[in-house]
């Protein structure tokens, strides 16, 4: 599997602002609880981690099935539940009301 030079970097910047954010909560659990050993604060620091990223997994998956489902059923966008209503020209198409073509230059 190969990845394009954007997406490298991408997975690269994560992986900083994810070692970033685990060091800023290191230091201030170890300075909020100052008895516990640095290894088992790291153990707590990375378990805290990996539940967050199963959450995240779980959440997309449901998110996009959800989404999939709104279009095998027939939904327009997969946002519809933000709108009130269907797009104005979107109602006449589905009743099969013709609507005049735009009329067309032609250059002589």
């Amino acid at each position: 599997m190969t990845f394009s030079v954007a997406a490298k970097q991408n997975l690269a910047k994560a992986a900083v602002a994810v070692a970033m954010l685990g060091g800023l909560v290191f230091v201030t659990g170890s300075q909020l609880a100052p008895r516990l050993s640095p290894w088992l604060l790291m153990a707590y620091v990375l378990a805290a981690a990996i539940a967050m990223f199963v959450v995240l997994v779980v959440v997309v998956s449901v998110v996009l099935t959800f989404r999939q489902f709104i279009l095998r059923k027939g939904g327009t966008d997969v946002d519809w539940l933000w709108f009130p209503s269907e797009p104005k020209g979107l109602v006449r198409l589905r009743q099969g009301v013709d609507q005049p073509e735009p009329s067309r230059k032609t250059g002589d």
